[in-house]
Protein backbone atom coordinates (compact mmCIF):
# COMPACT_ATOMS: atom_id res chain seq x y z
CA UNK A 1 0.00 0.00 0.00
CA UNK A 2 2.91 2.43 1.00
CA UNK A 3 4.62 1.63 -2.08
CA UNK A 4 1.29 1.94 -4.02
CA UNK A 5 0.79 6.01 -2.77
CA UNK A 6 4.39 6.68 -3.94
CA UNK A 7 3.40 5.91 -6.99
CA UNK A 8 -0.06 7.58 -7.13
CA UNK A 9 1.92 10.74 -5.87
CA UNK A 10 4.42 10.83 -9.15
CA UNK A 11 1.78 8.84 -11.87
CA UNK A 12 -1.29 9.90 -10.70
CA UNK A 13 -3.22 8.22 -14.26
CA UNK A 14 -1.35 4.88 -13.45
CA UNK A 15 -3.08 1.45 -12.07
CA UNK A 16 -1.52 -0.51 -9.84
CA UNK A 17 -1.90 -4.64 -9.57
CA UNK A 18 -0.26 -6.96 -7.19
CA UNK A 19 -0.08 -10.99 -7.81
CA UNK A 20 1.78 -14.07 -6.27
CA UNK A 21 3.45 -16.34 -8.21
CA UNK A 22 6.71 -16.77 -10.83
CA UNK A 23 7.12 -13.36 -12.00
CA UNK A 24 7.38 -13.66 -15.81
CA UNK A 25 4.19 -16.09 -15.44
CA UNK A 26 2.46 -13.19 -13.72
CA UNK A 27 3.76 -10.44 -16.04
CA UNK A 28 2.33 -13.02 -19.06
CA UNK A 29 -0.79 -13.38 -17.85
CA UNK A 30 -1.72 -10.39 -16.43
CA UNK A 31 -0.91 -8.65 -20.09
CA UNK A 32 -2.63 -10.97 -21.79
CA UNK A 33 -5.97 -10.41 -19.29
CA UNK A 34 -5.34 -6.67 -19.77
CA UNK A 35 -5.06 -6.99 -23.08
CA UNK A 36 -2.22 -4.97 -22.96
CA UNK A 37 -0.54 -3.50 -25.91
CA UNK A 38 2.59 -3.11 -24.58
CA UNK A 39 4.44 -4.76 -21.82
CA UNK A 40 7.92 -2.77 -19.65
CA UNK A 41 10.68 -4.91 -18.21
CA UNK A 42 14.11 -4.29 -17.13
CA UNK A 43 17.04 -5.89 -18.84
CA UNK A 44 18.54 -7.19 -15.71
CA UNK A 45 19.96 -10.80 -16.05
CA UNK A 46 19.85 -10.81 -19.79
CA UNK A 47 23.74 -10.45 -20.48
CA UNK A 48 26.42 -12.98 -19.53
CA UNK A 49 26.68 -16.37 -20.48
CA UNK A 50 24.65 -17.70 -17.37
CA UNK A 51 21.97 -16.03 -17.81
CA UNK A 52 21.49 -16.52 -21.74
CA UNK A 53 21.78 -20.28 -20.66
CA UNK A 54 19.28 -20.32 -17.49
CA UNK A 55 16.68 -17.94 -18.94
CA UNK A 56 16.10 -14.94 -16.76
CA UNK A 57 12.74 -12.75 -16.22
CA UNK A 58 13.04 -10.38 -19.26
CA UNK A 59 14.46 -13.45 -21.17
CA UNK A 60 11.16 -16.01 -20.48
CA UNK A 61 9.24 -12.97 -20.97
CA UNK A 62 10.26 -12.22 -24.59
CA UNK A 63 9.49 -15.91 -25.71
CA UNK A 64 5.95 -15.69 -24.35
CA UNK A 65 4.54 -11.94 -24.56
CA UNK A 66 1.15 -11.46 -25.80
CA UNK A 67 1.88 -7.75 -27.04
CA UNK A 68 4.54 -5.61 -28.22
CA UNK A 69 7.69 -6.19 -25.21
CA UNK A 70 9.93 -3.14 -24.46
CA UNK A 71 12.94 -4.32 -22.78
CA UNK A 72 14.70 -1.14 -21.15
CA UNK A 73 18.38 -1.10 -20.50
CA UNK A 74 19.10 -1.08 -16.49
CA UNK A 75 22.09 -3.41 -15.30
CA UNK A 76 24.61 -0.89 -16.98
CA UNK A 77 26.08 0.75 -14.61
CA UNK A 78 25.61 4.34 -15.73
CA UNK A 79 22.72 3.99 -17.54
CA UNK A 80 20.49 5.99 -15.69
CA UNK A 81 22.94 8.77 -15.53
CA UNK A 82 22.55 8.83 -19.65
CA UNK A 83 19.05 8.15 -19.73
CA UNK A 84 17.80 11.86 -20.69
CA UNK A 85 14.03 10.78 -20.43
CA UNK A 86 12.95 9.88 -24.14
CA UNK A 87 13.85 8.63 -27.36
CA UNK A 88 16.12 10.38 -29.88
CA UNK A 89 17.08 8.63 -32.17
CA UNK A 90 15.14 5.10 -33.33
CA UNK A 91 17.16 1.84 -35.31
CA UNK A 92 14.60 -0.21 -37.22
CA UNK A 93 15.62 -3.53 -38.36
CA UNK A 94 13.97 -4.68 -41.82
CA UNK A 95 14.28 -7.35 -44.48
CA UNK A 96 11.06 -6.14 -46.31
CA UNK A 97 9.60 -9.54 -45.17
CA UNK A 98 5.86 -8.91 -44.24
CA UNK A 99 6.59 -9.45 -40.36
CA UNK A 100 9.65 -7.08 -39.90
CA UNK A 101 6.96 -4.37 -41.76
CA UNK A 102 4.87 -4.71 -39.02
CA UNK A 103 7.87 -3.53 -36.89
CA UNK A 104 8.97 -0.75 -39.56
CA UNK A 105 5.03 0.50 -38.81
CA UNK A 106 5.42 0.13 -35.11
CA UNK A 107 9.07 1.59 -35.00
CA UNK A 108 7.81 4.49 -36.97
CA UNK A 109 5.03 5.44 -35.10
CA UNK A 110 6.60 5.29 -31.79
CA UNK A 111 9.16 7.78 -33.55
CA UNK A 112 7.21 10.01 -34.26
CA UNK A 113 4.82 10.37 -31.27
CA UNK A 114 8.52 11.45 -29.26
CA UNK A 115 10.10 13.43 -31.83
CA UNK A 116 12.26 10.75 -32.49
CA UNK A 117 14.74 9.92 -35.96
CA UNK A 118 13.52 6.75 -37.14
CA UNK A 119 16.05 5.51 -39.56
CA UNK A 120 15.79 2.18 -41.52
CA UNK A 121 18.27 -1.08 -40.85
CA UNK A 122 19.49 -4.00 -43.35
CA UNK A 123 22.22 -6.49 -42.38
CA UNK A 124 23.73 -7.65 -45.67
CA UNK A 125 25.47 -6.70 -49.10
CA UNK A 126 24.62 -2.98 -49.79
CA UNK A 127 23.62 -3.40 -53.21
CA UNK A 128 20.54 -5.55 -51.62
CA UNK A 129 19.74 -3.45 -48.47
CA UNK A 130 18.75 -0.71 -52.10
CA UNK A 131 16.04 -3.46 -52.85
CA UNK A 132 14.76 -3.79 -49.23
CA UNK A 133 14.12 -0.51 -49.00
CA UNK A 134 12.64 -0.08 -51.80
CA UNK A 135 10.13 -2.83 -50.96
CA UNK A 136 9.89 -1.50 -47.83
CA UNK A 137 9.19 1.62 -49.16
CA UNK A 138 6.80 0.63 -51.47
CA UNK A 139 4.49 -1.63 -48.99
CA UNK A 140 4.77 1.56 -46.66
CA UNK A 141 4.97 5.08 -47.86
CA UNK A 142 6.19 6.96 -45.12
CA UNK A 143 9.36 4.74 -45.14
CA UNK A 144 10.43 5.93 -48.10
CA UNK A 145 11.31 9.23 -46.48
CA UNK A 146 13.15 7.52 -43.56
CA UNK A 147 16.41 7.53 -43.12
CA UNK A 148 18.04 4.37 -44.08
CA UNK A 149 21.36 2.87 -43.33
CA UNK A 150 23.07 -1.00 -43.67
CA UNK A 151 26.10 -2.95 -42.91
CA UNK A 152 27.45 -6.21 -44.52
CA UNK A 153 27.67 -9.42 -41.50
CA UNK A 154 25.99 -11.57 -38.79
CA UNK A 155 22.40 -9.44 -38.58
CA UNK A 156 22.42 -9.62 -34.85
CA UNK A 157 25.94 -8.31 -34.51
CA UNK A 158 25.91 -5.65 -37.07
CA UNK A 159 22.06 -4.40 -35.71
CA UNK A 160 24.04 -4.33 -31.91
CA UNK A 161 27.34 -2.73 -32.63
CA UNK A 162 25.23 -0.37 -35.15
CA UNK A 163 22.99 0.83 -32.45
CA UNK A 164 26.10 1.12 -30.16
CA UNK A 165 28.31 2.89 -32.33
CA UNK A 166 25.55 5.13 -34.08
CA UNK A 167 24.39 6.21 -30.76
CA UNK A 168 21.02 5.15 -31.08
CA UNK A 169 18.43 5.03 -27.96
CA UNK A 170 16.04 2.35 -28.82
CA UNK A 171 16.19 -0.55 -31.53
CA UNK A 172 12.96 -1.74 -33.09
CA UNK A 173 13.22 -5.17 -34.13
CA UNK A 174 9.98 -7.91 -34.76
CA UNK A 175 9.52 -11.24 -32.65
CA UNK A 176 9.94 -13.71 -35.26
CA UNK A 177 11.22 -17.19 -34.15
CA UNK A 178 11.19 -16.00 -30.70
CA UNK A 179 7.82 -17.81 -30.05
CA UNK A 180 7.46 -21.65 -28.80
CA UNK A 181 10.37 -22.22 -26.26
CA UNK A 182 13.33 -20.31 -25.01
CA UNK A 183 15.70 -22.35 -26.71
CA UNK A 184 15.08 -20.85 -29.96
CA UNK A 185 18.25 -19.51 -29.36
CA UNK A 186 20.11 -18.77 -32.61
CA UNK A 187 17.20 -16.47 -33.80
CA UNK A 188 17.83 -12.79 -34.58
CA UNK A 189 15.92 -10.87 -32.62
CA UNK A 190 16.90 -13.18 -29.46
CA UNK A 191 20.29 -12.90 -29.75
CA UNK A 192 19.79 -8.86 -30.20
CA UNK A 193 17.81 -8.96 -26.84
CA UNK A 194 20.64 -10.66 -25.19
CA UNK A 195 23.39 -8.06 -27.05
CA UNK A 196 21.70 -5.00 -27.15
CA UNK A 197 23.65 -1.95 -25.32
CA UNK A 198 20.44 0.08 -25.99
CA UNK A 199 16.83 -0.31 -24.94
CA UNK A 200 14.83 -3.13 -27.27
CA UNK A 201 11.64 -3.05 -28.57
CA UNK A 202 10.34 -6.21 -29.86
CA UNK A 203 7.15 -5.84 -31.95
CA UNK A 204 4.80 -8.56 -32.07
CA UNK A 205 4.56 -9.63 -35.60
CA UNK A 206 4.61 -13.75 -35.21
CA UNK A 207 1.48 -15.21 -32.67
CA UNK A 208 1.54 -18.41 -31.60
CA UNK A 209 -2.25 -19.47 -32.25
CA UNK A 210 -5.09 -17.59 -34.34
CA UNK A 211 -7.13 -16.61 -30.99
CA UNK A 212 -4.04 -14.31 -30.61
CA UNK A 213 -5.29 -12.01 -33.46
CA UNK A 214 -7.88 -9.29 -33.16
CA UNK A 215 -10.08 -7.50 -36.13
CA UNK A 216 -7.92 -6.27 -39.00
CA UNK A 217 -5.29 -7.43 -37.49
CA UNK A 218 -2.38 -9.84 -39.44
CA UNK A 219 0.20 -12.36 -38.49
CA UNK A 220 2.27 -15.41 -39.20
CA UNK A 221 0.89 -18.05 -37.02
CA UNK A 222 1.22 -21.79 -36.15
CA UNK A 223 -0.61 -24.05 -36.94
CA UNK A 224 -0.21 -27.73 -35.12
CA UNK A 225 -1.32 -30.71 -37.12
CA UNK A 226 -3.81 -32.90 -35.56
CA UNK A 227 -1.67 -36.32 -34.37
Amino acid sequence: PEREEKISEVWSNVETRAAGGEPSEVLVELARDERADLLVVGNKGMTGRAAFLLGSVPDRISHNAPCDLLIVRTSSGDALGQRRGTYRKVLIATDASQTSLRAVRRGYGLAERVGATPVLFYAGHPRTADIVFGEVARAFLPAGMLQTASANGDPAEVICRTAQVDGYDLIVIGNKGMLGGRFHIGNVPNRVSHQASTDLLIVRTTSASIADLENGDGAVVRLEEDA
